[in-house]
């Protein structure tokens, strides 16, 4: 067994069991009719208070540098996991990390009118009621 990293021993002070090291998932890349197989490494995967992280690590943490966000983003997509470690050797911290994609504003304004729509009918319907004296 290998000795345990910088990433590792700060990770363990921090209370995260370790699970798995250099985990390793294929990713299979199909191009004009061929297929490319490639993986993507996660350099550990860990837990705390029952919730798993994939763990990345490097320096300082930029979210928008172009090649951290895409390394984050495929580490996501192939573990199957929200939750992401990024541990900062340089500053020694740990990030958690979380991707999302927001709503489109179309989506949002969209949802907006549906909820009018249903106070308006709901606010018709007992007006209705007090009009027919049945309230």
């Amino acid at each position: 067994m290998k000795p345990a990293s910088e990433t590792e021993n700060l990770l363990v002070r921090n209370g995260y069991r370790i699970l798995s090291r250099d985990k390793k998932r294929p990713l299979l890349i199909k191009a004009d009719g061929q297929s490319h197989l490639s993986e993507i490494t996660a350099e550990l995967l860990v837990e705390k208070e029952k919730a798993g992280y994939a763990v990345l690590s490097g320096p300082v943490l930029d979210p928008t540098d172009t090649v951290l966000r895409r390394r984050l983003t495929e580490t996501a997509f192939v573990f199957k996991t929200p939750h992401l470690l990024y541990v900062d050797l340089e500053n020694h911290k740990i990030h958690k990390i979380g991707l999302e994609l927001p709503r489109p504003e179309s989506e949002a304004f969209l949802l907006y009118l549906v909820a009018l729509f249903i106070i308006l009918i709901i606010a018709g319907i007992i007006w209705l009621l007090i009009q027919l004296k049945l309230v």
